[in-house]
């Protein structure tokens, strides 16, 4: 099967159309469709930012629902810069805070925007001195981000990835 298969195209179409309607009142996501939880979620509503935008040519609902995504991010940055992995955690968790940066990235937000400012403080306070941030899904996740903020990150960018160079095996993997 290809990508392009009218199957695959179908799927991709009710999927996208799926996210938007899956979409809480105050603008997140919840954790589980049928929604489990009473209350919306960071990590999946950045994964649902994610996922719309991937797709260069957005329905009008889609990019409603891609700005009501960023304003629950927006609104749900914790005062460190980072976001909690769950409603009413009171400490930030790095990839959760990692999937939100990102997605707000892909929005287009800049660096020079104060929410997008303030969780790149965060993410810099959590790298290692060696470069890494941990471990390789979250250095990698860093990486990313790092490319999308720009050239004022080229040294960040470069240090996570010489981390991840530095952490390959023998073999090719990690």
């Amino acid at each position: 099967a290809r990508i392009n298969d009218s199957a695959n195209l179908n799927a991709i179409s009710y999927g996208r159309k799926a996210i938007v309607a899956t979409q809480s009142a105050n603008g997140g996501y919840y954790w589980n469709i049928p929604k489990l939880f009473d209350s919306a979620a960071s990590p999946t509503t950045a994964v649902a930012i994610f996922a719309l935008k991937y797709y260069a040519n957005l329905t009008t609902s889609e990019q409603s629902a891609v700005t009501r995504g960023m304003n629950y991010l927006i609104s749900n940055q914790m005062t460190d810069g980072g976001w909690p992995a769950y409603p009413g955690d009171p400490i930030s968790d790095l990839y959760t805070s990692q999937s939100a940066l990102l997605a707000l990235l892909q929005s287009g937000l800049t660096p020079s925007n104060t929410t997008v400012s303030k969780a790149l403080t965060y993410l810099n306070s959590k790298q290692g001195s060696d470069g890494g941030f941990g471990g390789l899904s979250s250095t990698s996740y860093s990486a990313m981000i790092y490319k999308l903020a720009g050239t004022n990150y080229q040294t960040r960018l470069s240090q996570t990835i010489a981390w991840i160079k530095a952490n390959q095996n023998p073999d090719g993997g990690w």
